[in-house]
């Protein structure tokens, strides 16, 4: 409002269609326990009920997952994938760096920040991080407790916010990790508990916890902002507390339906596949021999968790089990929009030869459409540019299950050149696929052959000059576009 008050309180719209079995259930009168599970955000109502929502929870910068480094190696701000890279400017052993908050409102362009002022003891490796009226000493490799944030939209509405600060080092340089700005369990930005009250209670019973969806900063570990042993201790810690949480509330009883879920094998699965696999471009036996079990590891606590949980069962409960996908290797990934260019299938706006012509423009700008028949957005989605439905479609939907069926047939004759292996093992079309969405389902589903994957530029609708290349990220196991039959 005008005067600096909240006109409307800040929301999250939910895509999703239909309602969850458990609010039927609830609806229904039974009482449900819902535990960190993915996508089930923001909170429900629930009568006599309480949710913890997880995956879906975004920071208060409105991402998925924005993380900090702050570091007097680093000369200016630099966003980073995932994250933001900060310079700490040292005058007489301290540095004060602004750390960005939400967007301004009434600026979008720009970020309501608070400071934060750094101290560095070189000789000792050690910090002292001065965050308003609070001091905190940390040494190499510590861990922060809990920090509490205040942002200021105006005069009269306050934002409040959670995060850690880990030091990586404080010797001849000084760099530190802090997690993304996550929602304050007690004063929610938005709520992501029911009740709301629910919030305060967790903090009251277990002190502060992570309230980010994307519980595991993968961006940070690829972007070598945390080690990899941090990111598995973190990882360990995380499903401690959730089982924690699981079985006190077991414990707690007054429930007809309790669904608990952990991300954390998956986490593990995308960052460290590399090193249980010796075709992968990041393995190496030193490697392997550090990390290579660490999969195994995961599931191994899982199995424990699970053990725990039995152990609680009444003789008259059910327990379900149920994981949403297997995992592969990721090796070599595949641009699918250079593909159709290469092919004749899509144009690129002012560029005629097939054989040379690039798009680097992200989210299908650049393409010619009054041209162009198919193209790829998203992981192994290629969709025709259907006259109808496209707002430039040229294809006649008459002809569409012809154009469908000719791509098909060519992408499962493709070959890597580099290894002579197919890189299909299976192409799926929207013959294959039933439900009231269909009708927005891709034309044609990719199903990739073990080591193989859309590229990240794939995925944004870019086509660069190569067909394929190496994986040489951290993100090195994956399932999104992996043929089903095999995965």
């Amino acid at each position: 409002a005008a005067d600096g008050s909240l006109a409307k309180p800040p929301q999250f719209d939910n895509i999703r269609k239909g309602d969850s079995f458990w609010k039927a259930a609830n609806a229904q009168g039974s009482k449900v326990k819902i535990l960190t599970v993915p996508f089930a955000y923001p909170a429900e109502d629930l009568e006599e009920s309480c949710m913890l929502c997880g995956l879906g929870v975004p920071d208060i910068r409105g991402t998925n997952s924005t993380f900090f480094l702050m570091s007097d190696a680093i000369s200016a701000r630099e966003a980073l994938s995932g994250g933001v890279a900060l310079p700490l400017m040292f005058k007489d052993g301290a540095a004060t760096v602004a750390i960005e908050g939400l967007r301004d409102p009434k600026d979008r362009k720009k970020f309501i920040s608070v400071p934060i002022t750094v101290s560095a003891d070189r000789g000792a490796r050690r910090v002292t991080v001065k965050h308003g009226e609070q001091e905190i000493a940390l040494n190499e490799g510590e861990w922060s407790p809990w920090l509490e944030w205040t942002f200021s939209v105006s005069a009269k509405y306050d934002v409040k916010s959670i995060s850690r600060i880990h030091v990586l080092e404080a010797g001849d340089q000084v760099r530190l990790y802090m997690t993304c700005l996550q929602f304050h369990p007690v004063d929610q930005y938005i709520r992501f508990t029911t009740p709301e009250s629910y919030g305060a209670e967790l903090k009251d019973r277990y002190g502060f916890f992570k309230t980010i969806g994307w519980e595991f900063d993968t961006h940070a570990l690829r972007q070598d902002a945390l080690t990899n042993e941090v990111f598995l201790q973190d990882v360990r810690d995380t499903m401690a507390w959730t089982e924690r949480l699981a079985l006190n509330e077991m414990d707690r009883g007054q429930f007809d339906l309790l669904v608990a879920a952990s991300t954390g094998p998956d986490r593990v699965s995308h960052m460290f596949w590399a090193y249980r696999d010796s075709k992968h471009p990041l393995y190496t036996p030193e490697l392997a021999a550090k990390y290579g079990r660490v999969v195994e590891d995961s599931y191994t606590i899982m199995d424990g968790i699970v053990g725990n949980v039995m152990a609680k069962l009444a003789p008259n409960d059910l327990l379900m089990i149920m994981s949403d996908h297997g995992f592969h290797s990721f090796r070599r990934g595949f641009n699918v929009n250079t593909w159709l260019i290469r092919e004749g299938y899509l144009s690129v706006e002012g560029q005629t030869d097939v054989a040379t012509a690039t798009n680097p423009k992200s989210f299908l700008d650049g393409y010619d459409w009054p041209t162009s028949k198919a193209y790829n957005l998203g992981l192994g989605s290629i969709f025709l540019n259907l006259r109808g439905r496209e707002g430039k479609g040229i294809v006649d939907p008459k002809a569409a299950d012809a154009v469908i069926a000719e791509i098909r047939e060519k992408l499962l004759a493709v070959t890597d050149p580099k290894t002579g292996e197919k890189v299909f093992s299976q192409i799926y079309t929207r013959a294959d696929y039933k439900g009231i969405a269909s009708a927005d389902a891709p034309d044609i589903q990719l199903g990739y052959a073990e080591g193989y994957q859309s590229t990240k530029d794939a995925v944004k609708g870019t086509a660069p000059s190569e067909l394929f290349e190496d994986n040489d990220d951290k993100w090195s196991g994956e399932h999104a576009a992996s043929d089903v039959a095999t995965t």
